[in-house]
């Protein structure tokens, strides 16, 4: 009996510990100097995967969050170096120390999807990709950098918004965790002194529906399926769960619901305010808000295409005197202006509780000063490759095309220099009817591809500068490329007996991450884009007898002929039966 209870009191050790670990924390690896090395300290599968190069696996990307308002987006690194700065009295000036966060984005490659991880019993309702852990202070007093370095104000591009920047640590996925960065400082130049505003971010968004759902061939050849029913919700569903603050000069003023009457855009927003604001150069802040995307979603996920959301970010600033608030630059956006958002932001300011109040009752001037949008598409898993295939339903004799577009992006921290893409094509397509459409970025000089007879791959080469997601924010149009070409199928095959196709992407020097298999019945035959009907120039199916048709036909037939010489047989047998009498 005693050994009995000491084998289940071994056997709940080491489950309670297993559980520990695979919810995972952050640790301090190491420290040297003003250097602190941090490292998801856990044995779960989402460490084992980070960063592992080989195209058959799935993959995690980071966003981690240090605790003293600095963040790296998109790294593939589970062990990363710090350098936590004095500047940030807000940290410094606490009790706990720096609470530092990491969110695991799940990437998949060649074929395969990260497992589900199982949500923490201390936090049941958030999702287990999300680590939190709070370094104590007395663990990095003495590796913090006293130097009163100037902020590195790069994470805001100047070209583009100047004062504010709005980024999204991956796109929309039910069930899942999702990430608002909000970024803002000074303009350069004017004002000397410091400025004080609000920060609003809006969300749950009216629904932008895709443009067309398309339909697998398997299931089309047969019959078109009637158009999609609408959304059964107009809005967004995200539930906003925590904000990290690591500034002293930023207050939450909490969530709002309550937008005046005309504003339907967006039926949930949050404000901050700010204060103080140095000039540009000097201070340059980050906020982060956290949210859960509603299992309801899913509904806006319909045959391998998503519907669109938006999420807007608008930066405000009042000041007593008018002189200073007409130094700053006035903002305009059509998701303010269109909506009513500039003329309410520019006459009130809010205060909580669901109420604004005007700015003439606090002798304030203020003007809307820099707007940022980003849209997500809700997805079904998040892979930043992806390889797509259309084609006619009825293809013509004389035109067997097949489109293909390869989708890809950097998701690394370093911008790239060279990219390849490769194509391994199945017997079934002729590898010399490839013809290029178009290439993004485009290339300085043509590009023409290198086909391999042996390998049956054909792959395009050349200079592509994608600046990293970790810096240009995930899903910018900079990080992003695309190669659109046509393929022809062999005389006498078939689309439903094409073997699954796939595109690998390399990088400079990196190993290849492979797109997803494309199936024939994943190819796309129904479809609204102008360009890719130009290309297929497809008509319409000529009519046919359903299948069976024929069959049907032959019963029916030989059952009459049946029916007829059963009638003749009894016709025979009465008048058989007549003259006998």
């Amino acid at each position: 009996m005693k050994n009995r209870s000491l084998l289940l009191t071994i056997i709940f050790f080491l489950a309670a510990q297993c559980a520990l670990m695979a919810q995972g924390r952050v640790s301090i690896a190491s420290q040297d100097d003003s250097l602190t090395v941090l490292r998801l300290d856990s044995l779960d599968i989402l460490t084992r995967l980070a960063g592992d190069a080989d195209p058959s696996h799935p993959y995690y990307t980071f966003l981690w969050i240090f605790g003293d308002g600095s963040f790296i987006n998109g790294t593939r690194d589970s062990v990363i170096g710090h350098v936590f700065e004095a500047r940030n009295e807000r940290l410094f000036s606490a009790a706990t120390g720096a609470d530092v966060t990491v969110y695991a984005t799940g990437n998949y490659s060649g074929g395969s999807r990260p497992p589900r991880m199982a949500p923490s019993p201390d936090d049941f309702f958030r999702s287990p990709s999300v680590i939190r852990t709070t370094l104590k202070k007395e663990l990095l007093q003495n590796n913090v950098d006293l130097t009163p370095t100037a902020i590195d104000t790069s994470v805001i591009d100047t070209t583009r918004t100047g004062l504010l920047r709005l980024q999204l640590s991956k796109n929309a996925r039910p069930q899942d965790t999702l990430v608002a960065i909000l970024s803002f400082r000074q303009p350069q130049g004017k004002p000397i002194q410091p400025i004080g505003g609000q920060l609003y971010l809006f969300f749950n968004s009216r629904i932008a529906e895709a443009k067309h759902i398309p339909t697998a061939v398997k299931g089309a050849i047969k019959s078109s399926p009637p158009p999609p029913p609408p959304p059964p919700f107009s809005h967004g569903k995200f539930s906003h769960q925590r904000d990290h603050i690591h500034f002293r000069n930023v207050q939450d003023l909490g969530p709002g619901t309550a937008l005046p009457s005309g504003i339907s855009a967006y039926t949930h927003f949050l404000v901050w305010n700010y204060d103080s604001l140095r000039n540009a150069g000097r201070d340059e802040r980050h906020l982060f808000a956290e949210f859960g995307v509603d299992s309801l979603m899913w509904e806006l996920f319909r045959n391998g295409r998503g519907d669109t959301l938006s999420f807007l970010a608008v930066m405000t600033a009042y000041d007593f005197s008018p002189d200073v608030i007409g130094l700053l630059p006035t903002a305009s956006h059509p998701m303010i202006d269109t909506t009513g958002i500039a003329t309410l932001l520019s006459q009130r300011f809010y205060v909580g509780n669901n109420e604004f109040a005007p700015l003439d009752n606090a002798d304030l001037h203020g003007k809307v000063v820099a707007v940022s949008e980003v849209k997500t598409p809700v997805v079904s898993a998040h892979d930043p490759n992806e390889l797509l295939l259309y084609a006619c339903q009825c293809p013509d004799t004389s035109r067997r095309q097949v489109v293909g577009v390869v989708n890809y992006s950097n998701d690394g921290n370093a911008p790239t220099s060279l990219v390849k893409v490769s194509l391994q094509v199945p017997e079934q397509l002729d590898l010399n009817s490839i013809e290029t459409i178009s290439m993004q970025p485009a290339p300085i000089s043509p590009v023409t591809p290198e086909i391999d007879p042996a390998s049956r791959t054909i792959e395009w080469a050349y200079p592509a500068m994608l600046l990293p997601a970790a810096s240009a924010g995930f899903g910018h149009p900079s990080t992003q490329g695309q190669i659109t070409f046509t393929i022809e199928l062999k005389p006498g095959v078939e689309i439903s007996e094409l073997d699954p196709v796939q595109a690998c992407i390399v990088f400079d020097v990196n190993d290849p991450m492979c797109t997803l298999p494309v199936k024939a019945g994943d190819i796309v035959s129904t479809f609204e884009e102008e360009g890719i009907q130009q290309l297929l120039q497809c008509t319409a199916c000529p009519k046919h007898q359903p299948e069976g048709t024929d069959n049907w036909w032959w019963c029916i037939k030989w059952g009459i002929i049946l029916l007829v010489l059963l009638l003749l047989i009894w016709v025979l047998k009465k008048w058989l039966v007549a003259r006998g009498s």
